[in-house]
């Protein structure tokens, strides 16, 4: 499958010396460990892999629109983080699907935010069950809904894989010449 990732330039350089490169655990967000070691778990399930100690998947979209690169206007370009920062790079990738694993990028706040992730998740608010406490074993399980993605906007379907080769990447080019200020329709 042809995917997308940003990665910053000692990344790509990893790759480029021919390793497979997984995500330091030292740089993923320390209020998000929880939900990335509760993914790294399922992933060996389903890919019936070991992913290593210390180390996470890498996140990737299957189109580029997905990335936010497009804006309206100078202000939004001027603070938009990968205009001002060079050193980061689109990385276009041709992944094997059994080294894949597809979730719900909105679902997947449920699995951040430590929260319950109810089946009728797209349910309009006044459909919703009142509020309703739940056991830590009930809200893990819960998250498995993530992986639901029949009904999922493809812009919203975010991919995972354990690990990334020189073999296959693609191509790369920096973020910051992508970013470009459109005209809405």
């Amino acid at each position: 499958m042809r995917l997308y990732t940003v990665q910053h330039k000692l990344a790509l350089d990893e790759i480029l010396n021919g390793a497979n490169f997984y995500c330091d655990e030292k740089f993923a967000d320390v209020d998000f460990k929880k939900a990335y070691n509760w993914l790294k778990v399922q992933m060996e399930r389903i890919l019936k892999c070991k992913i290593p100690t210390n180390l996470y998947p890498i996140w990737f979209h299957s189109c580029i629109q997905a990335f936010g690169f497009e804006v309206e206007n100078q202000d939004e370009l001027d603070n938009l983080f990968y205009f001002k920062e060079k050193d980061y790079y689109l990385l276009e990738f041709e992944i094997p699907d059994d080294m894949l694993v597809m979730s719900d990028y909105e679902k997947w706040h449920c699995v951040l935010n430590n929260s319950f992730l109810d089946k009728g998740f797209y349910k309009p608010y006044d459909e919703i069950e009142p509020f309703k406490s739940y056991s830590s074993s009930e809200i893990e399980e819960s998250w498995k809904e993530v992986f639901n993605i029949s009904d999922t906007d493809i812009l919203d379907i975010q991919i995972t894989s354990p690990f990334v080769n020189l073999h296959w990447l693609v191509k790369y080019q920096p973020v910051h010449q992508l970013c470009k200020i459109v005209q809405s329709e």
